[in-house]
């Protein structure tokens, strides 16, 4: 039904050649602002997820996400470096987005590892199982995480009551940015990690009588910044992570919070990401 920006089985991310690459190895990595545990939390890097480091401070990296270009600071020790052997593995292999809350066992750890939505794992070809580099063969109890859905809306539902969470893009807790990235990142097309950046990507929508289930709607404040973004459901239904993942309504003025029975954003814009 819709474009796949992905290229999947090939690595579709950009990344410098000599640069030192690393890979997540904790389900949930909290990117920083600083090198510091108070610091904070700007980001999250999900299970897989493969990075750039760019820069060391005692216990800790400044590393920049190959998916979105997004750079923190993380604690070295949930992520693994990785050499350039294991990096070619995952180069060369099809890469899958977890759709599902699901458990794996984790083969050389022989752990247990709840896994979240949006996390990275890889596929030995020809569908020889699913792997990460640095910990070995997944196997997931329940089979879902890896089954690729094809209704965006059917995605986003799942996330519903998830609770909101400044610098979050896992089902766990998240922002709005980081609610609409994963939910495109699940169907294979990665875009900016900030609202502001999402902006500036895909095709305008002139008319909200246009809009079509998919399309991310933009917010922004009294100075013109936009600070918020949300998914189309439905004609007047919007879904967008504000204090809880919820639905809406939404016209040409902006969301209509159903609970309050007020106007809480402003439209500004409205983008088509999944181009026919």
């Amino acid at each position: 039904m819709y474009k796949n920006y992905a290229n999947m089985g090939k690595f579709p991310f950009k990344y410098k050649l000599n640069s030192k690459k690393a890979i997540a190895v904790e389900t949930i990595v909290p990117m920083r602002r600083e090198p510091s545990e108070s610091s904070e939390m700007v980001s999250q890097l999900l299970w897989g997820e493969p990075i750039e480091i760019n820069d060391t401070a005692e216990s800790w990296l400044l590393v920049q996400s190959m998916a979105d270009g997004y750079q923190g600071w993380v604690s070295s020790n949930m992520v693994k470096a990785l050499s350039d052997a294991e990096f070619a593995t995952i180069a060369n292999a099809a890469l899958i987005i977890t759709s599902m809350v699901d458990q794996c066992h984790i083969g050389e750890a022989n752990m247990e590892y709840t896994m979240p939505p949006g996390a990275f794992i890889f596929e030995r070809e020809p569908k020889g199982g699913y792997f990460h580099p640095t910990a070995g063969s997944l196997t997931f109890k329940n089979q879902v995480a890896a089954a690729k859905p094809t209704d965006v809306t059917t995605t986003a539902m799942h996330f519903i009551n998830s609770p909101y969470l400044w610098g979050g893009k896992s089902i766990f807790g998240l922002d709005c940015s980081g609610f609409t990235q994963t939910i495109y990142r699940i169907h294979d097309i990665f875009i900016p990690r900030d609202a502001s950046q999402q902006a500036s990507t895909g095709k305008t929508v002139d008319f909200i009588t246009e809009v079509q289930p998919g399309d991310l709607a933009f917010f922004d404040n009294e100075e013109g910044l936009i600070t918020h973004v949300g998914l189309i459901a439905s004609e007047g239904k919007i879904i967008h992570a504000s204090g809880r993942v919820r639905i809406d309504s939404i016209d040409h003025q902006g969301i209509f919070n159903n609970e309050k029975s007020i106007y809480t954003h402003k439209l500004r814009i409205i983008k088509r990401i999944f181009l026919q």
